[in-house]
Formats: C-alpha cells, structure tokens, sequence
C-alpha cells in the first residue's frame, strides 16, 4: 500500500515545484497601491502620490514623472507650476503643465500627448507669453487613437484645437466661442459659437 501512494505524492509535489515561478512572472503592478488614481483604462493609470502626479502603463514597469499635483506648487522664478486637465484614453494620456502666477501674463501652460507603452511624447505645444498674454486650457477630448481636441482661452479669444497624433491646426477662434462647450461623440467633436453648434471630425481619417 506504501508503494502505491508514494508516486503520487512525488508528482504532486513536482506539480508544486512547476507552479513556483509561474507567480514570480506575474505581470507587475502599474505604479503604487497607495497613490490616489486621477484618470485610468485598461491600458494606462495616472496617479498622485507624496505631491506628484505619475503615468504608468498596464503590465509594465515603465512610469513617468508629469509634474507637480493641484494644490501643490512647484516653484521657480518663473512661477508656480502645477498637473491639470488630465484625460486618458488607451495608452495615452494627456496633459497640462500649468504655470500660473499673481501679475496678467503668468498664466500659461504647455500641452502633452504621451503614449506610456512606448514612452513616446506626441505633442506638445506652448500657449501663453509670460508678461504679454494668460492663456487657459478649457476643456479636453481625447481618443484612445491619440485623436486630441481642445478648447483655450487667450486674452478675450476662445480657440478650438485639434491635434495629438495629428497634425496640430486652430479649428475656430472667436470671443463668443463657449470654451466649456466642446463634447466628442466617436471620432466626432461639436462646440458652441454664439448661438451655432459647430461640428468636425476631431482628425480626419483617424
């Protein structure tokens, strides 16, 4: 009776040994369990912790540093600068750097289009002339193709953008533009000017 139970109690701990490093190849975690979460998908997680906001993607360790978390400042001759406006749609994720200060023309910001699971920047680009023009960022839109849309006000001129994984161009621009107003539906994105509802692909043969 010995004889027979002893192979299967070989085989089951072979079977123990196999399984080992099956765990030790699980896929690894997309940045800390203890940062808050700001934007995620199945593919990419922006997260706040200690102060700084961070982009990782799914199933690697690849992670980035975005700047400095709201209601924190991270200061420079040039002003408090600061993460906001941040969307993510895939594995993009898009961002505003905002630097902001107490004088007209120390509002500004720099616009971002990362892709975490190639580390690859898309775009970015500068509204805003320090001591000349403040510049805001409305409202964004954001495909998980890299299809960016956005609303920004400089001076009395409200802008709708596209641009991302396009090539960045000014869809309209006008006082009466309701910068909040911009709203995407599929590859579709619609804005009021004044009393008109204007519409466009966000980019063409995305």
């Amino acid at each position: 009776m010995k004889h027979g139970v002893r192979p299967l109690t070989l085989v089951l701990a072979a079977g123990l040994v196999l399984a080992a490093p099956a765990a030790a190849h699980a896929a690894p975690r997309c940045g800390s369990a203890k940062g808050h979460t700001v934007e995620a998908t199945s593919k990419a997680r922006v997260y706040e912790r200690g102060g700084v906001v961070l982009a990782c993607a799914r199933g690697s360790h690849r992670r980035y540093r975005l700047g400095g978390a709201a209601g924190t400042c991270e200061g420079s001759s040039s002003g408090c600068r600061v993460i906001e406006r941040v969307r993510a749609a895939g594995s993009f994720v898009a961002y505003a750097d905002v630097t902001s200060g107490g004088a007209y023309g120390d509002e500004r910001f720099s616009l971002f289009l990362l892709d975490v699971a190639t580390g690859t920047r898309w775009m970015r680009l500068n509204f805003g002339v320090p001591g000349v023009e403040d510049a805001r960022l409305n409202r964004l839109a954001l495909r998980a193709t890299g299809d960016l849309a956005w609303t920004t006000t400089r001076g009395a001129t409200v802008e709708v953008w596209r641009g991302g994984v396009c090539s960045p161009a000014v869809l309209d621009a006008a006082p009466e533009i309701d910068g909040g107003s911009l709203t995407r539906h599929g590859t579709t994105i619609a804005w009021r000017h004044g009393a008109e509802r204007r519409t466009t692909e966000i980019c063409p043969g995305g």
